[in-house]
């Protein structure tokens, strides 16, 4: 019955360490959106979060954790050979892939954001190692000494934790500081507008309620760090995302509503002249998209973008930053 139970535990210990790689690092669920620039004249500025995040380091972190992850199922693995010698037939295979495949995604983290793609093939490679080991181990643990086999997970997990907190540490001090340095270009780029008489009052609700949201995870970071708990930085990672990536968290889209934000307070700045200019149709349309953006985020809320209201939204923004563009060029070739 022990052997059972002990089974249970390490597969769900080991698949948990392979599938929490995905917390917000470099995927489909990446914690960077990106959001179309706004439109070039007098009073534009360019909200594309892209431009601040480092990809590089991004990579670096997350390829930390995976080394933890890696060094934890081997060790085990190894160990468990000692306890249960005839699995070494079918586990030695195993390590050997996963210890030569490490080492690449290694060598391409080191590389930065050129070889961003690759890495992430690599990534998937190395996940996949890890599945593999994980399910034959746990296999091979059902025919173990049970005393054995419990100071082999002891020892492990021991080490795993000492090495993950750190790793996690270090990422979660990045994603804040990404975070940190989409806020003041934000506000840097409002103190632009400002100079040109543009009132800011979305951007900078916007950015208030950006830089309150950012605060919730820093306090979560910070108790986690404190506490040396890896599972509590696991949590903070996954429900605290600036943009887009906690699919059971709270999503700000700090990019998207800025993006929206922007057309508000560039509309408000031009409907007087834009109305005098005969350029009241631009202007509408640029007002209906920017409505229809604000009333969509307004459905979305903290959660993912479905890929349908992910479409949506683009076209809106696109369409808002697209006619505030030709009001704008129109004033200026106004006599």
């Amino acid at each position: 019955m022990k052997k059972i139970l002990y089974f249970g535990l390490f597969l769900i210990l080991c698949l948990g360490l392979v599938f929490a790689t995905d917390v917000n690092t470099g995927s489909s669920s990446t914690d960077t959106t990106t959001v179309t620039a706004a439109p070039t004249g007098a009073v534009s500025t360019s909200w594309t979060t892209a431009s601040v995040i480092d990809v590089s380091a991004l990579m670096s972190k997350r390829t930390t954790t995976i080394v933890c992850n890696a060094a934890f199922l081997t060790d085990t693995a190894n160990a468990v050979i000692g306890v249960v010698p005839r699995s070494s037939a079918t586990l030695t295979p195993l390590i050997t892939r996963l210890q030569g495949d490490v080492p690449q995604l290694q060598t391409l983290s080191s590389q930065g954001s050129a070889s961003s793609q690759a890495y992430l093939s690599q990534l998937l490679l190395v996940k996949g190692d890890m599945t593999s080991l994980t399910l034959a181990t746990a296999q091979a643990v059902r025919t173990g000494d049970v005393n054995a086999i419990n100071n082999i997970f002891a020892t492990a997990t021991h080490n795993y934790a000492t090495c993950n907190v750190n790793a996690l540490v270090n990422f979660a001090d990045a994603r804040l500081q990404i975070n940190k340095t989409m806020l003041e270009k934000s506000m840097n780029a409002v103190t632009v507008l400002n100079s040109k008489s543009v009132a800011t009052t979305q951007i900078n609700q916007v950015i208030a309620d950006g830089q309150a949201f950012n605060n919730q995870f820093a306090a979560a970071v910070d108790a986690a760090k404190t506490a040396q708990d890896a599972n509590a930085l696991y949590d903070a990672l996954a429900k605290y995302c600036f943009n887009e990536g906690c699919p059971k968290g709270q999503n700000f889209h700090y990019g998207t509503k800025l993006a929206i934000a922007q057309s508000q307070d560039l509309l408000n700045y031009l409907k007087a002249p834009a109305f005098s200019a005969n350029l009241t149709a631009d202007w509408t349309a640029g007002q209906t998209a920017t409505t229809a953006a604000s009333m969509l985020m307004g459905k979305i809320g903290n959660s993912l973008m479905t890929s349908a209201q992910a479409t949506s939204m683009a076209e809106y923004i696109s369409t808002a930053e697209y006619e505030i563009t030709v009001v704008i060029e129109g004033l200026q070739v106004t006599p």
